[in-house]
């Protein structure tokens, strides 16, 4: 399953979902990514979830690592270093996100 929200207000509203892995950029209609991904990691109910931080800034790596995120991904970027990437994240049974 996956859900997507466009802002912090519409995140806050998803409830008891603990999605497998946040992806979050850093740009939201409502605020910033890395604000709410400070939030999150501060939580007691979803510290534990994985956070990648997108961004375009050219700080991107120092954002990431003053928000908690657990990785970031620079924008632009490869397909290819993305899926690679959200792989990387998510447990071996949830890697048929894509065939070989």
């Amino acid at each position: 399953m996956v859900d997507a929200v466009t802002d912090i207000l519409s995140f806050n509203k998803l409830g008891n979902v603990k999605p497998d892995l946040i992806l979050l950029d850093d740009w939201l209609s409502d605020g910033y990514g890395h604000l709410l991904c400070r939030a999150l990691k501060q939580n007691r109910q979803t510290k534990t979830i994985p956070v990648v931080l997108i961004s375009a800034k050219n700080d991107i790596e120092c954002i990431a690592e003053k928000s908690h995120a657990d990785d970031y991904i620079p924008k632009p970027f490869d397909l290819d270093f993305f899926m690679d990437k959200v792989q990387s994240w998510l447990s071996p049974h949830q890697n048929a996100l894509r065939p070989d």
